[in-house]
């Protein structure tokens, strides 16, 4: 496992985080609340080299969920390439500095240069449901 560097966070870039560290974190911005945060993977929505944005996914389908298609998948473990993946919800945001998602990565998986990563048009297609889902947020 390699924590993510600073310089690698960039929107497509797809980290193993802690939620629960980004719900701890006071200068993180949760915009849907969670009752518990796990390990899981997160897709880096925007980065402006001081602070980004990032949006849970999950292997659990549900009918309203976005399917995170394989062909918009790149590098990454195996399981990145073949499992199902979708977007938690995008309603929920975690926005704050860099250095809190460099934190929350001491359990991603793979190391720099073979990180998971979504194309721009799963990125666009992501950050589409986000902003459908922008009405059902608490904050931000």
């Amino acid at each position: 496992m390699a924590r993510l560097n600073a310089t690698e966070i960039q929107p497509g870039i797809v980290i193993w985080l802690d939620q629960a560290m980004l719900m701890a974190a006071p200068d993180v911005e949760e915009t849907f609340p969670q009752r518990y945060g796990t390990v899981r993977p997160f897709v880096c929505l925007t980065a402006d080299g001081v602070r980004s944005t990032w949006t849970p996914l999950t292997g659990t389908h549900r009918d309203e969920r976005l399917p995170i298609e394989h062909r918009w998948r790149s590098g990454g473990a195996p399981a990145w390439q073949t499992s199902e993946c979708y977007l938690n919800d995008g309603a929920n945001t975690y926005s704050g500095p860099l250095a809190s998602f460099v934190q929350a990565s001491h359990a991603e998986r793979t190391r720099p240069g073979g990180r998971a990563r979504v194309s721009g048009d799963g990125l666009q297609a992501i950050l589409n449901e986000v902003q459908q889902q922008h009405h059902r947020r608490k904050a931000g």
